[in-house]
C-alpha cells in the first residue's frame, strides 16, 4: 500500500505542481498516445499511462476492501484514503481500460458468503455502471469523460480500430496455430523483426499480444492457467478460517482477477509495476492456508499435529 500512496501522489505532483524535465523530454516522444484533446495523460513513475492507470484501479481495490475489516480503526482509514487517492490516480491517468479492474469486486462479493453484502454491492456497481452508460452528468470534467467512454465502446474509434486488427490476426494466424514467435508484435516485433506483418499491428490487448506470439495452442494454454489460478485461489479462500486473513486474501483475489479483465483491453498484466504485485498477490493467496491461525482451522489442526 505504501508503494501505491507514493505512486499516486507522484501522479498528483506531476498533475498539479508539474511534469520535471526529463519527465517533459518523453512526453513530447508519446504526445500522440498521451495527450488527447489538449489533455495529458498522467503516468507518475510508472512506464505509461496504462500501467500507472492499472496499477492504481489495483491498488484502489484491494485498498478499499482492506479498509471494509481491520483489526484497528487507524488501518481501515488508512486503507480508506490509500483508496481514494488511488482511484483519483487512476483518473488522471486516462486509462479507460483500468476501470474494468474493479470488475474483480463482484468476487470478494461472493466469497463474503452474505446474500445481503452480495446483493447491496452488487446495485452499487450497477448503478455506477448506469451513471456512466445512459446519463451525461458531469460530462464537462474530462476525467468522467474517458470513464464514461469506456462502457460506450461502439462509440469509441479506437475501439473500432481494435477490432479490425483483431480481424486481420485472425486471418493471417490461421494457419499459424503456434503464432509468429516470441516477440514478434508491437513494440518488440519493430525493434527484432521490423517491416513484418505482426511487428506493425498493435496488439493493444496482453491476451491479443499472447495469441500472435504462440497462437491458439499457447493462448489455449495460457487461459487454462489463468483459469486453474481463479478456480484454486478460490477454493483456498473460501475455506480460511481467521476473519481477517481472509479479507485481505479476499482483497487480493479481487485484484488479481480485476487485472485478468483489464488485461483484455490493454497490456496490464506482463509489465511492471502491476505483473510484481500480481504475481506475489497470487503466490500470498496460495500460501494462506499455512498462515491461517484460526484455532477451528482444519490447516491449523493438520500442521499442529
Amino acid at each position: 500500500m505504501i508503494g501505491a500512496l507514493v505512486c499516486a501522489l507522484y501522479g498528483m505532483k506531476q498533475m498539479y505542481i508539474g511534469l520535471d524535465h526529463v519527465e517533459k523530454a518523453w512526453l513530447e516522444t508519446a504526445a500522440d498516445t498521451h495527450i488527447l484533446f489538449g489533455k495529458i495523460r498522467y503516468f507518475s513513475f510508472c512506464s505509461d499511462a496504462g500501467q500507472f492507470g492499472a496499477f492504481m484501479s489495483f491498488s484502489c481495490l484491494v485498498a478499499i476492501i482492506l479498509s471494509l475489516k481491520s483489526n484497528s480503526n487507524f488501518k481501515s482509514a488508512f486503507y480508506f484514503i490509500v483508496g481514494i487517492l488511488c482511484f483519483w490516480g487512476m483518473a488522471i491517468s486516462g486509462t479507460r481500460g483500468a476501470m474494468f479492474v474493479f470488475v474483480g469486486g463482484l468476487f470478494y462479493l461472493l466469497l463474503t458468503r452474505n446474500f445481503r453484502v452480495f446483493t447491496l454491492g452488487f446495485i452499487a456497481m450497477a448503478a455506477v455502471f448506469c451513471f456512466l452508460r445512459f446519463t451525461f452528468i458531469g460530462q464537462s470534467n474530462y476525467q468522467i469523460q474517458r470513464m464514461r467512454s469506456a462502457v460506450n465502446p461502439k462509440s469509441d474509434p479506437s475501439f473500432k480500430v481494435r477490432l479490425e486488427n483483431q480481424r486481420k490476426l485472425k486471418a493471417y494466424l490461421a494457419s499459424r496455430p503456434i503464432g509468429g514467435g516470441i516477440g514478434t508484435i508491437g513494440y518488440w516485433g519493430n525493434r527484432f523483426s521490423p517491416g513484418t506483418f505482426l511487428a506493425e499491428t498493435p496488439p493493444d490487448s496482453h491476451y491479443v499480444r499472447i495469441w500472435a506470439e504462440t497462437g491458439v495452442v499457447g493462448l489455449t494454454i495460457h487461459i487454462l492457467t489463468l483459469l486453474f489460478i481463479l478456480a484454486r485461489g478460490f477454493y483456498l479462500i473460501y475455506n480460511l478460517r481467521s476473519p481477517f486473513l481472509k479479507q485481505k486474501m479476499m482483497a487480493l483475489y479481487a485484484g488479481v482477477f480485476g487485472i485478468l479483465v483489464a488485461s483484455y483491453g490493454n497490456q496490464v498484466l506482463g509489465q511492471f509495476p502491476t505483473v510484481v504485485f500480481w504475481s506475489i498477490s497470487i503466490g500470498v493467496i496460495f500460501l494462506a492456508p499455512s498462515l491461517d491461525t484460526d484455532e477451528t482451522s482444519e490447516t491449523s489442526k493438520l500442521i499442529k499435529s
